[in-house]
């Protein structure tokens, strides 16, 4: 139902964010067919900011075309540690995660997983 973006990394499909040399861009795509003025905010949560739903520090921009992104710096996170996160609409909406993301925990919650090598 909902689209994250994912980028293929060493064969593997990343869901929810892409790294660079120096940032971890978290990216969720709103489905076109659903009405994109209703999103008034996309917040990132997860282990790394104690799962809070409206922290602003994690609050995405949007880059049009249903596309929301948030950059943070990659030494914002501890090399070889595993993160959990989702993304939250409305500071109320979490989203499910795809069935197809492979970078998911195994808990009954299906977060996904960051880890920076």
């Amino acid at each position: 139902m909902f689209s994250f973006s994912y980028k293929r990394m060493n064969g593997f499909l990343w869901n929810g964010y892409r790294t660079t040399n120096d940032k971890v861009i978290f990216t969720y795509t709103h489905p076109k067919a659903f009405d994109a003025s209703l999103i008034k905010s996309v917040h990132v949560a997860g282990s790394f900011n104690s799962w809070t739903a409206d922290d602003d520090n994690y609050k995405t921009a949007t880059k049009g075309n249903h596309v929301y992104e948030l950059e943070l710096p990659k030494s914002s996170f501890k090399k070889g540690e595993t993160y959990l996160f989702k993304f939250v609409i409305n500071k109320v909406g979490w989203l499910m995660t795809p069935k197809t993301a492979q970078n998911v925990d195994d808990s009954a919650d299906k977060n996904l997983t960051l880890k920076i090598e």
